[in-house]
């Protein structure tokens, strides 16, 4: 199955349409998850090693990171799928 096909069969199974304003309100600050939009899917990055100063590489919690995030092949599938940004 393709990385593709297996991410859309994840959202089928439950996930959530995030507006871009709500995904705000998942940075990870105040014991809140820190979700990332990448190519229109959001993943749960709380507790990810690599953010838990908030931020790495440019990466910030609570946005769309598409343009900056440049080894999403490698971390992407290692991260959990919550929804779809819309």
């Amino acid at each position: 199955m393709s990385e593709t096909a297996a991410n859309d069969a994840k959202l089928d199974a439950g996930g959530r349409i995030f507006a871009r304003d709500e995904l705000g309100e998942f940075d990870g600050k105040d014991g809140a998850p820190a979700y990332i939009a990448i190519n229109g899917i959001v993943y749960d990055v709380t507790g990810f090693q690599l953010l838990l100063d908030g931020r790495h590489h440019g990466v910030t919690p609570g946005n769309d990171v598409t343009d900056l995030f440049v080894h999403k092949a490698n971390i992407l599938r290692r991260l959990k799928i919550v929804g779809k940004l819309g």
